[in-house]
């Protein structure tokens, strides 16, 4: 790619919108030892121009979404903690932070499909298929049940629940449970 030539002798600046030109630009740089910084522009409300020094959430790997998650739920436990010390006015806001967290957790086992199991070989946003890259991909029963587990777990309250089984939102404790087990599938089972 043109781009990624002209970066490795001089300063490129690319502004899109594409998250797929983002993310081959990105790939064309990790294969041409190109080093490259990501930035984020966001509009907020009605105004623009908040910096964020990572990719969207949509374009981030599966550790980047680990770490992301672990700030989040410190943010999470506060809320939490002020709900248990008898701020009931809390309750609305954990709820809806826990269960975005889980959304976004369920998500990062469905990138970890892409990224572990299959070894990049078939990624979204990608127009190409890297079937040598199947070699080294793992995939069998027991690993197919750690990532069902996982993507269950976040997915009880995810979803809408029926009545009768009442609103028992995981507390704190239990999505670091759940994002250990994440975190260590994704380290145990990187390919090679």
């Amino acid at each position: 790619m043109r781009l990624v030539e002209e970066a490795k002798y001089k300063q490129i600046v690319i502004l899109t919108h594409d998250i797929t030109f983002l993310l081959s630009i990105q790939q064309c740089c990790d294969k041409n030892n190109v080093s490259y910084q990501t930035t984020t522009l966001r509009k907020l409300q009605n105004e623009a121009g908040y910096v964020q020094n990572n990719v969207p959430w949509i374009g981030m790997t599966v550790k980047k979404r680990v770490s992301y998650l672990r700030n989040e739920l410190q943010s999470i436990e506060k809320a939490y903690k002020l709900l248990q010390s008898g701020n009931i006015d809390k309750q609305e806001e954990y709820e809806k932070s826990a269960k975005l967290w889980c959304e976004q957790l369920r998500e990062t086992w469905e990138r970890m499909i892409e990224e572990v199991l299959f070894n990049n070989s078939v990624q979204r946003f990608s127009p190409a298929i890297q079937t040598q890259r199947l070699k080294n991909a793992l995939f069998t029963k027991d690993l197919y049940q750690e990532v069902e587990n996982g993507m269950s777990n976040c997915s009880n309250w995810v979803h809408d629940r029926a009545a009768g089984l009442g609103e028992a939102i995981p507390n704190p404790d239990e999505l670091l449970e759940y994002l250990e087990a994440c975190n260590s599938f994704q380290k145990s089972n990187k390919p090679k």
